[in-house]
């Protein structure tokens, strides 16, 4: 994910929602909002979000943290209807992550308008259903392709597995059985935030 993904879409925000138009630069000017990052915070995805006398500026923990600023500003500035906000130096740390979410769309629908929404309804993960390489409950699925995309918008993915879990962690060949079924997903996804285990959906078998 890059800074600069912010910056379009905060130019966005202002040009459709507050008809303002907003140059891009590389570097900061005396009246601009400046996107930077801040190291010294504490927790992945925090930001500082200060404004001051004509600047604003949001300094995210990492460029994911300056995605989020970008939408905490937008959020007050729809609370408040007008392109105005009070000078502050606030830091903003996310109390749950990941904040997790399904396809609002349709069962393993992605497009990028939806996970746009995602990103601006507070949300930082989506789900993909898995039953196998690119393969989901409803078919096949380019799952990388939902991987980089997501993470234009500051997203991971989880994937969450519906993968044959037919075998008993005692049984003789169950490394190597999970290894063929799991890492094998891992290998293809490296990008992946990881896979998600659900009982009823792994069917694995028990000896009580």
């Amino acid at each position: 994910y890059r800074i600069v993904n912010t910056a379009v879409d905060l130019q966005d925000y202002f040009r459709v929602a507050m008809q303002i138009s907003l140059n891009i630069k590389n570097a900061a000017d005396t009246k601009c909002i400046e996107l930077t990052l801040d190291e010294t915070l504490d927790k992945p995805l925090s930001y500082r979000l200060k404004v001051e006398n004509n600047k604003i500026t949001i300094a995210g923990k990492d460029p994911r943290g300056v995605r989020f600023g970008g939408v905490g500003l937008e959020d007050i500035l729809n609370f408040r209807e007008a392109p105005f906000i009070s000078e502050q130096s606030e830091v903003h740390e996310r109390l749950v992550t990941p904040r997790m979410v399904h396809s609002g769309w349709g069962i393993d629908e992605f497009p990028d308008s939806h996970l746009n929404a995602m990103l601006h309804a507070g949300l930082d993960t989506a789900v993909v259903f898995t039953t196998g390489v690119d393969q989901t409950n409803v078919g096949y699925l380019d799952i990388n392709d939902v991987i980089q995309r997501a993470k234009k918008f500051g997203l991971d993915t989880m994937l969450y597995g519906y993968l044959p879990g037919y075998k008993h962690p005692d049984d003789p060949d169950a490394q190597e059985f999970f290894e063929s079924v799991y890492s094998n997903i891992f290998r293809h996804y490296p990008d992946a935030l990881g896979i998600m285990l659900v009982g009823e959906s792994g069917e694995f078998p028990s000896k009580d």
